[in-house]
């Protein structure tokens, strides 16, 4: 077997030489360069979600230059397109590029349409039928499962004492769309459409605030929920903070696909929190119910079960040891590096 050379936008971790996987090599690149920002400025070491700098494109067409991978990983970077592709691939023409998409809409994302046909590989974070038929449809012809994963070195039980009940993380894309209505402003398409689990992200992060003390940290939609403690969002590293800072972390969906698992999933739990999340179809595949994360259908069911494991600390920390468990087992970046070798191999009979 040779070896497999990987030049990687995310995850560093792949570089750092604490995942030896035999036959691969990984070379970082940091796209966002010197200070990799998103686009609110907000600095943030994800390596998803950045946005490309000059800086960051030169050292990363430098690199390629040099190490002549057989792979490029990338994923969702601000400003990142099909012509920075055709560059790198003029570079080293017999490189592959393979896009981690890791949102969820119900129709082609304009970062996946941004790079057209250069890409040599999809791979989506679920298992549902009809999303990757979507890309298929659209001339993707490769399209593959595969989940972010996580590092336990960065998230882990750092010693905080929990000054809230929840913790909510996220956006409100039900208010926003309100606010857009009010204004008569066009946008691209109905919220409700693409984010068919919106209200119930509203109505259910509202009905919590009432019984409970949350916080929440944010920065779209929730302009008009005035009783809520929003704060703006907390970026790689400093996030974990805000998810060690409650005594439950709290999660909906916004567009329910099979299968479905997100980073914020796996962040949530190696966090060493009770992670406890809105049902979706395929969980039972990954995690139990009441032994490694909590999940709920309603709004009802969810508000009874905060009550209780609110109540009963043992239980509830229990469920957040055997979670942070199972994901320090399977869901690691060492996991995904192996993972993601195996199918860039299959996919493109590497040697």
């Amino acid at each position: 077997m040779g070896t497999l050379r990987i030049v990687a936008t995310h995850p560093k971790d792949w570089s750092s030489g604490k995942y030896r996987v035999q036959g691969v090599i990984v070379r970082h690149a940091e796209i966002g360069a010197p200070v990799p920002t998103r686009m609110d400025g907000e600095v943030s070491y994800d390596g998803i979600g950045q946005q490309v700098t000059e800086q960051g494109f030169h050292e990363l067409r430098e690199l390629v230059t040099r190490f002549k991978p057989h792979v490029l990983f990338f994923g969702i970077h601000m400003g990142f397109n099909k012509r920075h592709l055709k560059l790198l691939r003029h570079r080293c023409e017999r490189m592959r590029f393979v896009m981690h998409y890791t949102d969820q809409r119900p129709s082609v994302s304009r970062f996946i349409k941004e790079h057209g046909e250069e890409i040599d590989l999809l791979l989506i974070t679920n298992r549902d039928p009809r999303d990757a038929q979507m890309y298929r449809r659209t001339g993707h012809e490769r399209v593959r499962t595969f989940y972010d994963g996580v590092s336990v070195e960065d998230y882990w039980p750092k010693p905080m004492r929990p000054k809230f009940d929840c913790f909510f993380g996220g956006n409100n894309f039900w208010g926003l769309n309100k606010r857009l209505e009010r204004q008569k402003r066009n946008h691209p398409a109905p919220w409700i459409r693409k984010f068919t689990g919106a209200k119930f992200r509203e109505d259910f992060v509202l009905a919590v605030n009432k019984q409970f003390n949350l916080t929440v940290r944010g920065n779209v939609g929730w302009e008009d929920c005035k009783s809520l403690n929003v704060k703006p969002p907390l970026y790689h590293p400093n996030y974990l903070n805000a998810l060690r800072g409650a005594k439950i972390v709290l999660n909906t969906i916004n567009v329910h696909r099979k299968g479905l698992l997100t980073r914020r999933f796996l962040r949530s739990m190696a966090a060493g929190r009770l992670f406890m999340t809105e049902y979706c179809q395929g969980m039972e595949r990954y995690f139990k119910n009441h032994e490694h994360l909590v999940w709920f259908k309603t709004v009802e069911e969810g508000l009874d079960l905060i009550r209780y494991y609110l109540d009963h600390d043992e239980d509830r920390e229990r469920i957040a040891r055997r979670g942070r468990k199972i994901v320090s087992e399977r869901h690691t970046f060492r996991q995904r590096l192996k993972e993601f070798a195996g199918i860039a191999r299959e996919v493109f009979n590497v040697e």
